[in-house]
């Protein structure tokens, strides 16, 4: 993986504080390919992007917004 200058490499622990979510969620989101996680070759260590994080979490939020309003339609 390439990694510009301006994409800041996350850790567990910093991803906890970033996402304000618990650390047993993020591992379960990434054993199940559900959130963009790379490893280090030689000691196994997750490690995020937070560029690959970011767009995580914009396409979540889509993803979200759009089952908002199809239950919208629903109760029209």
């Amino acid at each position: 993986m390439s990694c510009k200058k301006d994409d800041r490499i996350l850790t567990v622990r910093d991803l906890v504080d970033y996402l304000q979510m618990h650390r047993t969620t993020i591992y379960r989101l990434v054993r199940e390919g559900k959130l963009p996680a790379f490893r280090i070759p030689n000691n196994n260590d997750l490690r995020f992007s937070q560029k690959a994080i970011d767009r995580w979490i914009a396409a979540r939020s889509r993803a979200l917004g759009a089952q908002v309003a199809r239950a919208k339609r629903r109760r029209r």
